[in-house]
């Protein structure tokens, strides 16, 4: 796996994780969701209910998630770590209408989970990705679009090569304590664009000079919000057409997303 790999990103997580073998491939579709798609998937609910200590899961047609029901996927291990990739395979998770309240397409809940997600594209949710603080999440090649609030909420991971188009916020980074400050996550050749209306979607929130932001893109004029704010920035940060600056007066509006 490339964070385990990168030792730039490895001083930035400071994170150790013994590697297994992947134990197997297991299919996701909109054919499984009421009976159960693998083991350890409640067939009582049309959630996707992972709790394998590893694996991956592929997705084989898009799914489709009750705008007012719960979400499509979530990572929950009973107990050890848990090495999970999600590949969409070029698929979409979306809601019928959009956006919707209060429902994340895919939730990381579990606290010693290392997980991908990967390949595909999130449409319509609340949060797009919603991970608790100390799992750690790599997002790589996705499409984010109209999420509520965030496309990717987490606290530590890397996230890369995606899009994200008019979510009310980007990436939102989330601290230990459970502030809006985070402070463990790397960014690299990100684009950012809102096509309908700029000021609908805040790039970043939450972004401390411990995250590190490197040759991502701000394709719009989103007024004071036009940056990576606290974000470390790296090479080339393109912010509505120019180099971007670091921006030290956000800090203090982080605490106040909501």
């Amino acid at each position: 796996m490339t964070l385990f790999k990168n030792c730039t990103l490895l001083g930035l997580l400071g994170l150790t994780a013994t590697l297994w073998a992947t134990p197997g491939v297991y299919e996701i579709n909109s054919a499984c969701l009421n009976v159960g798609c693998f083991s350890g998937d409640n067939p009582a609910t049309t959630t996707v209910e992972i709790t394998k200590t590893s694996g991956t899961f592929r997705l084989t047609s898009d799914i489709l998630v009750n705008s007012g029901g719960p979400g499509a996927i979530v990572v929950d291990a009973v107990s050890q770590e848990q090495i999970i990739t999600i590949d969409l395979n070029g698929f979409q998770i979306r809601t019928p209408t959009f956006p919707a309240s209060n429902v994340s397409a895919v939730s990381v809940v579990d606290n010693n989970s290392f997980v991908t997600i990967k390949n595909g594209s999130i449409r319509g949710f609340s949060d797009g990705i919603n991970a608790v603080r100390s799992a750690v999440v790599n997002v790589d090649n996705m499409v984010f679009r109209l999420m509520k609030d965030d496309a990717v909420q987490a606290g530590r991971g890397r996230i890369t090569n995606s899009f994200f188009d008019c979510n009310t916020f980007g990436v939102n980074a989330v601290s230990s304590s459970g502030s809006f400050v985070g402070d463990r996550l790397y960014l690299e050749n990100n684009e950012f664009v809102c096509l309908t209306s700029p000021d609908d979607q805040q790039p970043v929130f939450g972004m401390s000079d411990t995250n590190v932001c490197k040759d991502n893109r701000i394709m719009y004029d989103a007024g004071l919000s036009t940056s990576f704010q606290n974000c470390l920035l790296v090479s080339g940060n393109i912010c509505n057409g120019t180099l971007c600056t670091q921006n030290r007066a956000s800090s203090a509006a982080d605490e106040n997303k909501e």
